[in-house]
């Protein structure tokens, strides 16, 4: 038994890339997504190059101490979905990832003498608030999304500070460098993530596309696009005119039409990240700084509004219903579509057609890497509640877990899940390194400060004026940036 408790709420390249080179050595390459989450947010320029990248580790998962622990309990919560796997279920079922979970559970089990707890709970983000501001939380460390329930528990002082407890190492490559590089704030981090849940191999936003479709439009090799550093927003824009036909008479297009592009709503966000474009940085002080008013902002803005505002060729599949965008493509009725991995690993698996699975296009050939936006609304946020009773065991049964994970479930997930379920052909390994090697997260993209990056997104998907809109609220997201570090510092 993995003890899982239900609650009432029910559970649920720079350049040309060397292809067999990197068809070699393709774990390799998606360590180096562990070991930085994608870079470590590479610090990308006004040009959208990067300056600095990840330090190769050779750090070891196995040097852990080995502590005998007494047989303590340490809870874990996590927001539960049918969809979308956080905790082992209570036995082996023959899916590769939960069995690997449940084999890491044994090993830290018997390893370090502890009982593990998992709690699921659909209602988790309002029960754990409640919970630790009654100082009635009997939970040890909680797994949720960052954009809603991490940002709420920052935003209430409800989290403690991950780089003041022991034993993490949250630059390791069991953990993510990314995240403990871009969503801290001075010298604390409130949450982070890494494979200690399954969730983080399933947040990076890319693009799929239909191979019956593309050949059928004598569309170029799309692969051989991204491959030779090819794949830009203008060679997008150019693949999707006159893409879409009217295929239930009305004479205008629609969800019931053949489209050039179905998207969903991250496109506001996901396509300006992957163009170059960070939402939040930090000063000299590593305090977050919002500054999007760039000359580059607004080629970017001008290029995508023209590509998202085609009401011709492409829909917003959102619209209809949340997924719509996933339905329609895997009908065979999109050329492309756009969406997090876990919506494509979740409903691309039925799907008739042949498919290709690509990361989002460059702003222009002389951007070095693809960049892929991490989706915060992805259960992939860690973090230890200020409540925890015994911190320092909580902490080091974490890095017990994470380092594990890093061990057992990562190639379980990457290669048995992602590469051999959901891609159909091996060159497609190729894509999916790419998409996983500069992943990016995004203090603004957790906080929205001062609705900036909202803004960004109204401007992208909407065609509303970015300049006059950020104008507005300019004043505003300095404000809520001091405020937010007046309460940081509280």
């Amino acid at each position: 038994m993995n003890n899982i408790i239900i609650s009432e709420n029910g559970i649920d390249p720079r350049g040309r890339v060397r292809r067999m080179a990197a068809l070699l050595a393709a774990l390799l390459a998606f360590s180096a997504f562990v070991t930085s989450c994608g870079g470590n947010g590479d610090n990308v320029t006004e040009d959208g190059t990067a300056t600095t990248t990840a330090e190769e580790t050779t750090a070891d998962p196995d040097t852990l101490e080995v502590k005998d622990l007494g047989g303590i309990t340490i809870r874990a919560a996590g927001q539960a979905n049918d969809a979308r796997q956080t905790f082992a279920k209570d036995e082996e079922n023959g899916e590769l990832v939960n069995d690997t979970l449940i084999k890491r559970d044994k090993y830290v089990r018997d390893t370090y003498n502890v009982n593990l707890e998992f709690f699921l709970d659909q209602e988790l983000e309002k029960s754990i608030t409640q919970q630790v501001l009654a100082n009635d939380c009997e939970f040890d460390f909680v797994i949720g999304t960052m954009r809603t329930m991490m940002q709420n528990m920052t935003l209430s002082g409800l989290l403690s500070d991950l780089n003041t407890l022991p034993y993490l190492s949250l630059e390791d490559i069991w953990w993510c460098r990314g995240a403990a590089d871009n969503l801290h704030i001075r010298d604390s981090l409130y949450f982070t993530a890494g494979p200690i849940t399954p969730q983080f191999y399933f947040s990076p936003y890319a693009m799929a596309y239909n191979k019956r479709l593309a050949e059928a439009y004598q569309m170029p090799e799309i692969e051989k696009l991204v491959e030779n550093g090819e794949w830009t927003i203008d060679k997008f824009a150019s693949l999707l005119k006159n893409t879409a036909k009217d295929l239930d008479g009305d004479n205008k297009i629609g969800k019931d039409d053949q489209l050039g592009l179905a998207f969903d709503n991250m496109v506001g966000v996901g396509f300006p990240v992957a163009a170059g474009i960070k939402t939040s940085e930090y000063d000299s002080d590593g305090l977050p700084v919002v500054n999007m008013n760039s000359e580059r902002t607004l080629d970017i803005i001008s290029k995508l509004r023209v590509i998202f505002g085609d009401k011709e060729n492409c829909f917003n599949g959102e619209s209809v219903e949340t997924g719509f965008d996933n339905k329609i493509f895997v009908q065979g009725r999109a050329i492309f579509n756009t969406h997090t991995m876990s919506n494509m690993i979740a409903t691309f698996r039925e799907m008739e057609d042949d498919y290709g699975i690509i990361p989002c296009p460059k702003f222009d050939e002389a951007q070095e890497s693809y960049y892929s936006y991490s989706n915060p609304w992805c259960m992939i946020g860690v973090a230890v509640p200020i409540t925890c009773a015994d911190k320092d065991t909580t902490a080091y049964v974490m890095e017990a877990m994470a380092r594990k994970s890093y061990e057992l479930v990562r190639p379980a997930q990457y290669d048995m899940t992602l590469k051999q379920k959901v891609l159909r052909d091996s060159d497609a390994e190729l894509m999916l390194d790419l998409i996983y090697d500069n992943v990016v997260y995004d203090l603004n993209g957790v906080f929205d400060f001062g609705g900036s990056a909202s803004v960004l997104e109204k401007a992208i998907k909407q065609g509303a004026d970015f300049t006059s809109a950020y104008a507005k609220i300019e004043e505003k997201t300095k404000t809520e940036i001091a405020k937010f570090v007046e309460t940081m510092n509280k």
